[in-house]
């Protein structure tokens, strides 16, 4: 049976000539904690990392539909260096297409507020 896994983390690495998983969550893990991963990595001079993710997020629709889809997130903090951002700016859209087409919700993060669940929560019902 293939583990099925709640998110996948991934960020640029080797000198940025790859873009390499770099952590999964178990089924069982939450948001909150989810964005605890995502921002907290930071690099060697203590600087917070980029990132992209796939988020596997269940909600409810305004109608009390059960519904479950892929949230992808590009995570670049305002405190990125200049090139990092630009790096992960340009990479975005060919790196999210290679992940296929069930990527339902798309968040462009810049900070932790930015990935507020009851705001994205709400978007995707409303999408």
């Amino acid at each position: 049976v293939p583990v099925k896994y709640r998110y996948v983390i991934y960020r640029i690495v080797n000198n940025d000539q790859n873009i390499d998983v770099v952590e999964k969550g178990d089924w069982e893990t939450p948001w909150d904690d989810f964005v605890d991963n995502l921002s907290s990595a930071k690099d060697e001079k203590g600087k917070p990392l980029g990132a992209y993710a796939v988020f596997d997020m269940e909600f409810e629709t305004l109608d009390g539909r059960e519904q479950q889809k892929l949230v992808f997130v590009a995570y670049t903090p305002d405190s990125l260096p200049v090139k990092q951002r630009m790096l992960y700016g340009s990479t975005r859209e060919s790196f999210k297409s290679e992940l296929g087409s069930g990527i339902h919700y798309t968040v462009q993060a810049s900070s932790i507020d930015d990935l507020d669940l009851d705001r994205i929560v709400s978007a995707m019902r409303n999408k």
